[in-house]
């Protein structure tokens, strides 16, 4: 199974909430998949030859700091998500 990280979060404000979700996505298949995307992945499963399903492992808020972690850990630019109360 892969392990899938989503990271959502509602319209900016000062009171934005923070979330981290982690899915995991079992697909069986007649061929290898893992070279493919999720999108390919997705793909594959709803229109292709593979079966698949999903579950969310954990859903959980996060803070500012556990965010900023996180985005650089996946090379995201936190300001991606995260906006600073002096700006």
């Amino acid at each position: 199974m892969s392990k899938i990280e989503l990271i959502n979060h509602p319209p900016q404000s000062e009171t934005t909430e923070l979330y981290r979700t982690v899915f995991v996505v079992e697909v069986l298949s007649n061929e290898p998949l893992n070279h493919l995307n999720l999108n390919e992945v997705a793909y594959e499963i709803c229109e292709g030859d593979a079966s698949g399903r999903h579950e969310v492992l954990d859903h959980r808020k996060i803070s500012k700091e556990d965010m900023t972690k996180l985005l650089l850990e996946q090379r995201s630019d936190p300001s991606f998500l995260i906006v600073d109360e002096d700006s």
